[in-house]
């Protein structure tokens, strides 16, 4: 894993880490400011030994390559940038997605009423219908 801590700042000061978001077993996702754009953006740090021919890396591209015009489309992360660090010798992949908030399982917690559901369940279907669309889920129409 790529050492990180608040207040880094990577690809020549750009993004700069205010906080942790989560982990998982080949990334931790970090919240940072771009200085560029002036947002917050969701930064992804790939663990080295994934970090090349990263698979998601290329699915976010084909996404953001896409010219398919979709209802879809909204409702899918989207890419914003991607770049390599390197660290001991290792080069880790760092992808900026944007900031989408809270997670859908915690919204859940608070809020599960029959509108929020179906609307809810419309857009989930919506973004798979898109990614399907592009090749990128399994399935037939």
């Amino acid at each position: 894993y790529f050492a990180v801590q608040i207040h880094d700042v990577f690809k020549n000061g750009r993004y700069k880490v205010l906080n942790k978001l989560g982990f998982g077993g080949f990334s931790t996702i970090w919240a940072a400011q771009d200085n560029l754009d002036d947002k917050i953006v969701s930064l992804k740090v790939i663990r080295a030994k994934e970090s090349s021919s990263n698979r998601e890396l290329a699915i976010l591209q084909r996404i953001q390559e896409s010219t398919l015009q979709h209802p879809g489309r909204d409702h899918v992360v989207q890419l914003l940038d991607h770049f390599y660090e390197e660290q001991f010798g290792r080069k880790n992949l760092f992808i900026v997605l944007e900031f989408l908030g809270p997670s859908v399982y915690s919204v859940l917690q608070e809020r599960l009423d029959l509108p929020f559901s179906q609307q809810l369940s419309r857009q989930l279907l919506l973004a798979v219908d898109y990614l399907q669309s592009l090749g990128i889920a399994h399935g037939g129409k």
